[in-house]
């Protein structure tokens, strides 16, 4: 359905797990997160120039769930690595 717009997916989330593997661990939300937004931003531009007016699906309407996803997995992948001792109340397992 997508075509070759797949490749972008496969860009988004490889740099994402990437990010989490070679950058610091207590950063990685964040980092990921500006990653995936701003691929995210791009793609609406190069849609918004390219391809105005028209209607058709292309895999930015994908891209957007995708975004959601892996923000909270660089998120989820940040908490992990925190000692008990410094997480708030509310976020230690019972």
């Amino acid at each position: 359905m997508f075509g070759t717009g797949m490749i972008h997916v496969f860009i988004l989330t490889t740099v994402a797990y990437l990010m989490m593997i070679f950058l610091p661990r207590k950063d990685s939300g964040k980092f990921v997160m500006w990653w995936c937004l701003a691929y995210l931003c791009y793609n609406h531009l190069y849609r918004m120039i390219y391809m105005f007016g028209e209607f058709n699906l292309d895999i930015s309407t994908f891209t957007m769930l995708h975004v959601c996803k892996l923000s909270a997995l660089g998120y989820c992948y940040q908490d992990g690595g925190m000692d008990e001792k410094d997480l708030k109340k509310d976020q230690i397992p019972r």
